[in-house]
């Protein structure tokens, strides 16, 4: 009996490695929100979660906290950059849509749909800006051209990543 115990409670038990990803996500989501704190540092916290995702799927992970400070370090300026350049889309679909809401005259279903669909399109850029940030080195342009190119190329995998993001939240 003691026997099943010990087997239960080891490293190598798929149990046990599950829940040692579990609290290595958490960890990672919590030193995210924390490099998020300075709006600005946004996109750098972005890029470094997923540098370190990347890691923890390919399982070569060490520290969690060690690898995400390095990328953070490393994405810092880039990160910052494109972080910002996102936000400014956003605030202004954000106004428009305070602006559709309030003017009544505006009211209709088709300037709701071009409005999600721009937001969709910011979302989807921003998706796969940050995670190209975080794999490959290239100008900020560059980025955010092939990411643009990337998520018009794959559409369905683009759709089913939007329904995820937008499902959580």
């Amino acid at each position: 009996m003691w026997d099943k115990l010990g087997s239960f409670f080891d490293m190598d038990n798929p149990l046990m490695r599950a829940l040692n990803v579990v609290a290595d996500l958490i960890l990672l989501n919590f030193l995210t929100i924390l490099g998020m704190v300075p709006v600005v540092t946004a996109g750098a916290s972005l890029a470094a979660r997923n540098d370190v995702l990347q890691h923890i799927v390919r399982r070569e992970e060490g520290y969690i906290a060690r690898s995400f400070f390095n990328s953070y370090k490393r994405n810092l300026k880039q990160g910052s950059i494109m972080g910002l350049l996102f936000m400014i889309p956003a605030g202004i679909l954000l106004l428009e849509y305070d602006f559709i809401r309030a003017v009544p005259a505006l009211h209709h279903p088709a300037v709701y749909a071009m409005l999600i669909l721009a937001g969709c399109i910011v979302l989807a850029c921003g998706i796969y800006s940050f995670q190209l940030l975080a794999r490959f080195e290239n100008s900020v342009p560059g980025t955010i051209k092939n990411a643009l190119m990337l998520s018009l190329g794959y559409l369905p995998r683009t759709i089913g990543m939007l329904a995820a993001y937008i499902g959580f939240w």
